[in-house]
């Protein structure tokens, strides 16, 4: 997965009562990492490596700029729906599990996708010669850890034998599975016993569903919607250090009667000083006055000026677009307005819809709400579920052996070396 970071910048807010200034901890960071490229960031200590970290991973928001992993944004996604995963320096072992229960530990909330495919309900009927050693419930058992190896929970499978005399029937229900659990199942059966399928059927129980993300253009913008704005402004040569509290409070009071005054800071680039501040709730239909009152109410004069747009917020639009999908019992996700340095966007993500929906919501939307320059992306839903307890024993027994410690899976940390528990 490529990952994109741009013009990202990030300002901790200060404490005008102790007279601590804002602070730029990132300011206009922009790189590419390629997809399988490892990547490391260098640098002294308190230069922004560990802000861009938590940026990337979601722990921080930037205060302006985006992140994209693939064709995806996700500069406002909250860290558990990244899918990306953030490792501190330490290690740190449970020093009262064993070393088995160490490694298993972390498993036990894994979640892993099951792709929303279309399920049937299979039913699978083998026949077994039985040999003189072979025990009827021990087989049975073994098809039962088999399907729990193959993910399925115990109400999604059922395992029947019935023993005709040296002939053993097995009756197998699968239920609500994909055609690649089934599979996957039928697959592995050889593993158990050397079998034969006699009789095989499906039934289909549920369709495909799909989640869908929507972009479009918003054309009508009313009274009550509002911008958040990073204002960018290169200040004259003739600046000084000693001007920074008066360029600082010139701005603030600039931003008297249009919004909320936010982060302010001033930092030196290789053009000179540039202050960068940012304004909350700022009536869109104001937007270009409050930038002309902020360059002709400082205390300094500005060489060169920009700003950003980095949310919006319309309550109006919001509700009525929520209403009409919570109606028509849609399940949506990552809602959100935004600035696109022309126009007003709207972005959301329909869940676990199908198709044919999709298309009639999509097209009574675009009517309803005025939108235009419709954007859709159709990606296979998932949903989730956690390991089995099998799945679980297998990974551990797999991982041990990896970092060669699988013969002290039952001892304590404090029994192995250094070397050891660092592994």
């Amino acid at each position: 997965m490529e990952i994109k970071i741009k013009d990202l910048t990030k300002i901790f807010p200060g404490d005008q009562k102790k007279g601590i200034r804002d602070t730029i901890a990132v300011k206009d960071l922009d790189f590419v990492v390629p997809d399988g490229t490892l990547v490391g960031l260098l640098g002294p200590s308190g230069c922004g490596k560990s802000t861009t970290l938590y940026m990337i991973s979601g722990l921080q928001i930037p205060t302006s700029g985006e992140v994209w992993f693939g064709d995806q944004e996700v500069t406002n996604l909250s860290p558990e729906k990244r899918g990306i995963g953030l490792v501190f320096q330490n290690y740190a072992l449970y020093p009262h599990m064993t070393i088995y229960k160490n490694i298993e530990f972390p498993l036990t909330n894994l979640q892993v996708e099951i792709p929303l495919v279309t399920f049937y309900i299979y039913k699978l009927g083998y026949e077994y010669e039985m040999k003189n050693d072979d025990v009827q419930k021990g087989i049975e058992k073994s098809f039962v850890s088999l399907a729990h190896k193959a993910g399925l929970k115990n109400k999604q499978f059922t395992v029947q034998t019935i023993l005709e005399g040296n002939l053993l029937k097995i009756n197998v229900s699968l239920n609500g599975v994909s055609p690649a659990t089934k599979q996957l199942f039928a697959d592995n059966v050889d593993k158990i016993i050397q079998c034969k399928l006699v009789d095989e059927s499906e039934e289909q129980c549920s369709d495909a569903l799909y989640d869908t993300t929507f972009r479009a253009t918003v054309n009508y913008i009313d009274e009550g919607q509002t911008l958040d704005v990073t204002f960018r402004g290169r200040l004259e040569k003739e600046f000084t250090n000693n001007n920074i509290d008066e360029v600082i409070k010139a701005y603030q009071n600039a931003c008297k009667g249009f919004g909320l005054p936010k982060e302010a800071a001033i930092a030196k680039t290789q053009h000179g000083f540039e202050l960068m501040a940012r304004i909350e709730k700022l009536p869109h239909s104001k937007l270009e006055e409050w930038v002309e009152n902020v360059k002709n109410n400082a205390a300094i004069a500005f060489s060169h000026t920009s700003y950003t747009v980095t949310a919006v917020d319309n309550a109006a639009l919001n509700k009525n677009i929520r209403n009409f999908l919570k109606e028509r019992k849609l399940s949506f996700s990552d809602y959100k307005l935004y600035y696109d340095k022309t126009n007003v966007k709207v972005y959301f993500r329909l869940l676990r819809a199908a198709k044919q929906v999709v298309d009639s919501i999509i097209s009574e939307m675009t009517e309803k709400f005025l939108l235009s320059d419709v954007e859709t992306d159709i990606a296979q839903a998932v949903a989730h579920r956690k390991l089995t307890k099998e799945e679980r024993r297998d990974i551990v027994y797999e991982t041990a052996k990896l970092v060669q410690v699988d013969e002290y899976l039952q001892r304590k940390p404090n029994q192995l070396s250094g070397g050891q528990q660092q592994r």
